[in-house]
């Protein structure tokens, strides 16, 4: 089992657009893994709403045809 100090670096986060915690404050980065969920969230709903319906159905078969493309690039050579 690892100490307290070995968890804390697995979790911590240190990224530019976050504070830094100040001397005997509580950091939640040394305690949950996902800090910035909302911020991804909001990435994922403005592309969504870039894309709008059609944009993104479009997105989605592109990627499907990509991956029909690799699955039959796969079946033929099977390493």
């Amino acid at each position: 089992m690892g100490s307290a100090n070995d968890h804390r670096r697995a979790l911590s986060i240190a990224l530019s657009y976050l504070p830094l915690a100040a001397e005997g404050e509580c950091n939640p980065s040394h305690y949950v893994p996902k800090l910035s969920g909302r911020a991804r969230d909001f990435a994922t709903w403005a592309l969504i709403k870039h894309l709008r319906r059609s944009g993104l159905a479009a997105m989605i078969e592109r990627h499907r045809a990509v991956a029909a493309l690799m699955a039959l690039s796969w079946v033929g050579n099977p390493e």
